[in-house]
């Protein structure tokens, strides 16, 4: 619980514009807009950006990649299973 207050508050979520909103956003674009918090939520959390520099890399290359099951494959490479 702690966590999606701190997730709310970095973030700005107004749940109900924002739902709407992602109704008529593609796939894709929902990803993009993901990725976009991810990177806002390092910054806030004072994470260094260039340490994620690789895994952010990858993440984007979802919106150019043609079929999900291939991209998923690669990107399971930075799962946290399979990382430790």
């Amino acid at each position: 619980m702690l966590l999606e207050v701190e997730l709310r508050m970095c973030i700005h979520i107004d749940e109900e514009n924002n739902m709407e909103t992602m109704k008529v956003i593609s796939i894709r674009g929902r990803m993009a807009y993901v990725i976009c918090l991810f990177e806002r939520l390092l910054l806030y959390f004072k994470y260094d950006k260039k340490e994620w520099t690789e895994v952010l890399k990858k993440l984007w290359t979802y919106t150019d990649v043609e079929y999900f099951d291939e991209w998923i494959y690669e990107v399971a490479e930075y799962l946290p299973d399979c990382i430790l």
